[in-house]
């Protein structure tokens, strides 16, 4: 038996869109889409892949990123991040790294508010648009803003469609949900009867649920009471 050997299976926003308008049964057979079609399929598309940030945190889309202590403020904005999953303190020298401890916005506010030091406690806070990370202590100090770096852990925000040609920033595989979920946020509008869009929502649910479980981690789990002193 012979392969291939081209893992690559990319579709474009149209043809998405295309596929999307198909569950529907539009245009049928040898028809095309009209501009207002497309520009309306773009929209529901976009709007899907809004919704999969809901989803939580897959790993091909968590990234790193590598900032330096401040001596002045230790809050840091992230414009293209939509949610923060751990925060780590890097030695520059010998490369010794730890994790600091994420605390609630209403326990770190209740932190000693004057303190200067090196960081020990992080939290984080939702914007319209990204992320701030605020770290405790709240400035700090000459040792730590010459010698450490901070590395942020969180999930990048998806890349929406703009352009006919482009291709999901999702893997090959999130392509079948993208486009039953297009198709469902498309069906109302599209005057199709409920218990068809009932029906489409079940196909969704399906194809969503094995792309989601692509993306979880396979490390164990440990649970264990925060102490306090």
């Amino acid at each position: 038996m012979a392969t291939s050997g081209n893992t690559s299976w990319e579709l474009t926003r149209n043809q998405m869109i295309e596929r999307a308008y198909a569950k529907l049964g539009i245009p049928g057979e040898d028809n095309t889409l009209s501009a207002t079609q497309y520009a309306d399929g773009a929209t529901a598309l976009n709007m899907a892949v809004q919704a999969a940030v809901t989803d939580g945190m897959p790993l091909w889309k968590r990234i790193t990123e590598s900032v330096t202590p401040s001596a002045t403020s230790q809050v840091y904005t992230f414009t293209n991040a939509m949610k923060v999953k751990a925060v780590y303190i890097k030695d520059t020298s010998s490369g010794t790294q730890y994790e600091l401890i994420e605390k609630s916005l209403y326990d770190f506010m209740r932190l000693p508010q004057g303190s200067v030091g090196l960081p020990v406690h992080w939290t984080a806070q939702p914007l319209i648009q990204g992320y701030t990370v605020s770290i405790w202590p709240l400035t700090s100090d000459t040792s730590t803003v010459a010698n450490k770096t901070l590395n942020v852990v969180y999930q990048k925000e998806f890349d929406g469609f703009t352009a006919s040609g482009e291709t999901p920033d999702f893997p090959a595989y999130w392509n079948t949900p993208l486009i039953y979920q297009t198709a469902v946020f498309l069906a109302p509008e599209q005057g199709v009867p409920l218990p068809d869009r009932q029906a489409l929502e079940k196909e969704v649910s399906k194809y969503w649920s094995m792309a989601a479980g692509m993306g979880d981690e396979d490390g164990s789990l440990f649970i264990q009471p925060e102490r306090r002193f």
